[in-house]
């Protein structure tokens, strides 16, 4: 019971946090939030495509896809796909980190 009190009061305040930051940056709650469930959706995209058996040929796909130096259309497009996913995955950093670890994009992690 003591860990949920902490976990409660802990979410509460970064809550309370994020409804600051977002009013002092002119956002509403709603972008705060929305911001909140699109870094959470990443967090869980991310686990899905590093655990996943369906996810196995894209994991395959993207492995040291950047690391490797390719001039082939294919090696091109694994780095075209590494940086869309880049891009999308960049509302969570841990997120972020694991696909430029895997990917073989060490100095961008």
């Amino acid at each position: 019971s003591v860990e949920l009190d902490r976990f409660i009061r802990k979410r509460h305040a970064e809550l309370r946090h994020q409804r600051q930051k977002a009013e002092s940056m002119g956002g509403s709650i709603e972008y705060a939030q929305e911001l909140a469930f699109v870094s959470s959706f990443v967090q869980h995209m991310n686990h899905v495509l590093l655990t996943c058996e369906e996810a196995r040929s894209v994991r395959e796909l993207l492995k040291n896809c950047v690391g490797e130096n390719g001039n082939s259309e294919h090696d091109r497009q694994r780095c075209r796909i590494f940086h869309i996913l880049l891009h999308s995955f960049a509302h969570n950093l841990g997120s972020v980190v694991s696909l430029c670890l895997w990917s073989g994009a060490f100095r961008t992690a």
